[in-house]
């Protein structure tokens, strides 16, 4: 994590880091059906983080907080997989508690 430029009406105190992550979501239950699928980050003891991501495609780009879900794809399951990269910031306040924080993002799919 590093410190974030300071930006108008943006908390001073704000810590950032960014990284690349590939994701494939098993949707084989629900192929041939339209659906909705959600990232999901649940809320911990901790201060929340935000996530903000933007994707090659195949998924929607978004953003997430602790505690929420965020939609990232919408209409036919067309295969056993969605798979896609998700280029990831993630922002915390300074006292986002500790040295090591674990994400535990997980999806939800929703068939319509």
């Amino acid at each position: 994590m590093e410190w974030l430029p300071p930006l108008v009406g943006a908390p001073a105190d704000t810590l950032t880091t960014q990284f690349w992550v590939n994701v494939r979501i098993d949707v084989r239950q629900w192929v041939g059906r339209p659906a909705r699928v959600y990232m999901v980050l649940p809320p911990d003891e901790y201060p929340p983080l935000e996530l903000n991501w933007t994707t090659q495609g195949r998924l929607l780009p978004g953003r997430l907080v602790s505690g929420e879900r965020a939609l990232v794809y919408v209409g036919l399951i067309d295969s056993p997989a969605l798979q896609d990269r998700l280029n990831v910031r993630v922002l915390a306040r300074a006292n986002w508690m500790g040295n090591s924080r674990r994400l535990s993002v997980h999806f939800e799919c929703e068939p319509n």
